[in-house]
């Protein structure tokens, strides 16, 4: 994944795949639409996602992601679309997302916060 600099768009979800999200994937400085929903992904939220900068949507809900969603999420002030939900997550969301939530573009916010999560900007719980 990391060799891919010019990538905008890195749509694979529904594909079954396995293991973890790789760190590799801070070389993609141009991506703006990862959408990994809906396949088997284990792990923690690697931090190096706070290094996409242009990151726009960020959807990795249906995994079995694990851990705490990183604080370095709060970096991506392009965010307008995160969505979390139907994973192992626990913990609470950062505050630095919530920021986004209340003073940039994320309108879009979701997680399981009925259940495993603490979030209290989230604008749909499941």
């Amino acid at each position: 994944y990391g060799e891919m600099h010019a990538l905008e768009e890195l749509i694979i979800s529904s594909n079954q795949f396995t293991g973890e999200l790789p760190a590799t994937i801070r070389g993609m400085k141009s991506l703006k639409n990862f959408r990994g929903s809906d396949n088997q992904f284990q792990g923690k939220i690697p931090v190096d996602i706070g290094k996409l900068l242009k990151l726009e949507y960020l959807m990795l809900d249906s995994n079995q992601l694990t851990g705490v969603p990183p604080v370095e999420l709060g970096e991506l002030k392009e965010l307008k679309a995160v969505h979390l939900h139907d994973n192992n997550l626990s913990g609470e969301v950062p505050e630095a997302v919530c920021d986004l939530r209340n003073s940039f573009f994320l309108n879009d916010l979701q997680a399981d916060c009925e259940d495993d999560i603490i979030c209290a900007c989230c604008t749909t719980c499941h």
